[in-house]
């Protein structure tokens, strides 16, 4: 086999026919589904409860994040009431 020719990487590949297009992506469901209709109807419970439980995930995750931000707001302002970052003028009121 012939790799280089003229300097350039031959093209190694076989052509594929059999190769199917992918579906475009307006593709109804309904239409691709291929079972039962109870098949279908339990398919289409379950991504129901699915988006529920993925929805107060998320809002669950948005209040631990909104609560986690109120705690670190909170923790810089007591370290900077213990630990100015500059002047020393706390230390008139703190005598050694």
């Amino acid at each position: 086999m012939k790799v280089f020719f003229e300097g350039r990487l031959a093209d190694r590949r076989t052509p594929r026919n059999d190769v199917k297009q992918a579906p475009d992506k307006d593709v109804d469901m309904a239409d691709l589904h291929t079972g039962g209709s109870e098949e279908f109807h339990q398919t289409q419970a379950l991504i129901h409860a699915l988006d529920t439980r993925f929805k107060e995930l998320r809002r669950t995750l948005q209040s631990h994040r909104a609560r986690l931000t109120q705690v670190n707001r909170a923790l810089l302002d007591l370290h900077t009431l213990l630990f100015p970052s500059k002047g020393r003028w706390w230390r008139r009121w703190f005598t050694r």
